[in-house]
């Protein structure tokens, strides 16, 4: 069951045998409370973060905002980590966020995360010399 992030309380991590779609686990410090968030992925940018509700007792309503606003600015990460975990066999090594995540970093760094999205995966094209595509 590797860890994947620690941000703030909160334990992002794996089980070790899991299964499709690509999704987190978030757990208190305690452990007592627990949530999993699906990644909802359209050409590889995230457009949805689904909590799954089956599971009891879930995070407090103030850790499931964090931990959706952690996982807005860090799906890339998660996502890479997931591929390179489940994928590759790669072993993953815990990180430590200490940096606070508000609405304006989230924002911008969901910005910065989808330009450079569009960038590898949408290049601009070159035109012909006469002016088409």
């Amino acid at each position: 069951m590797p860890q994947v992030y620690r941000y703030f309380g909160l334990i992002f991590y794996f089980w070790s045998n899991d299964h499709l779609p690509a999704h987190i686990h978030v757990t208190d410090a305690t452990r007592e409370r627990e949530c999993v968030f699906d990644l909802i992925l359209e050409n590889s940018i995230l457009i949805e973060t689904r909590m799954r509700i089956d599971i009891k007792p879930s995070l407090k309503s103030e850790e499931i905002t964090s931990a959706k606003a952690f996982i807005s600015v860090f799906y890339p990460q998660i996502i890479k980590k997931w591929f390179e975990f489940y994928v590759c066999g790669k072993e993953i090594k815990p990180i430590t966020i200490r940096k606070k995540i508000t609405g304006e970093i989230e924002i911008g760094e969901t910005i910065k995360h989808l330009e450079a999205l569009q960038k590898q995966f949408y290049p601009a094209r070159k035109t012909k010399k006469n002016g088409k595509k």
